[in-house]
């Protein structure tokens, strides 16, 4: 019943994972592009039930995994390349991801705004070596841990869904190259993004931070 239980949130919240990817992705070919996808599906995934469901399922799969780690902690001793990057990966999503929904959602919803394709700028004009990192990792690791995931919780409800070690690793490989090109694009090395530090998620960073008061 706990697989299915961890199974059935991970494909609740792959939904809003891979739409995310999607909207990150986007930003490779321009800021308005990221902003434009992002603006009106928002609206849809910020709506209260819908996030709620979301914000749920993650609570619910976090649960599911560390109740199975307290009940077999034997560690990665036998498993496969595939299911340790598994394995890894979501220990990583699961360490980062409280705080990125804190900096991302709640704490500029509370003041009305939305960081945008200005406010990742911000990011990496403020602090280049950890966020190009760290935005990387929760991208290939997201993207990885939901792909794997979803043939995992296929088996679990029957389905014969296959998805070869070898696919796996090409599409990981595209997810990482696709989220380097939308870092690059975030970052003005692909086309020019402007001073980051006047939009308003900057200002309201800086200000809470008090290191700039806003204008």
């Amino acid at each position: 019943m706990l697989l299915r239980i961890q199974a059935a949130s991970g494909l609740v919240f792959a939904v809003f994972l891979f739409t995310h990817l999607l909207n990150t992705w986007l930003s490779a070919l321009g800021a308005p592009w990221y902003d434009a996808f992002q603006r009106p599906v928002g609206t849809i995934y910020q709506w209260l039930p819908v996030e709620t469901l979301i914000l749920g399922a993650l609570v619910v799969h976090v649960v599911c995994a560390v109740l199975r780690w307290r009940r077999a902690p034997e560690g990665p001793v036998g498993l496969s390349v595939r299911q340790r990057l598994h394995r890894y990966s979501g220990i990583f999503l699961m360490v980062v991801v409280g705080g990125h929904v804190a900096a991302v959602r709640f704490i500029p919803g509370w003041y009305g705004i939305r960081p945008e394709a200005m406010g990742v700028s911000f990011t990496l004009q403020y602090l280049p070596g950890y966020f190009y990192p760290y935005y990387f990792l929760l991208g290939v690791s997201g993207f990885f841990h939901a792909a794997n995931g979803l043939v995992i919780a296929a088996s679990r409800f029957g389905c014969r869904f296959r998805l070869s070690t070898p696919n796996l690793y090409r599409l990981g490989t595209g997810a990482a190259v696709l989220t380097l090109a939308s870092l690059l694009g975030f970052g003005g090395w692909i086309y020019a993004v402007g001073d980051a530090f006047d939009a308003p998620f900057a200002r309201l960073v800086l200000e809470l931070i008090g290191e700039r008061p806003s204008a």
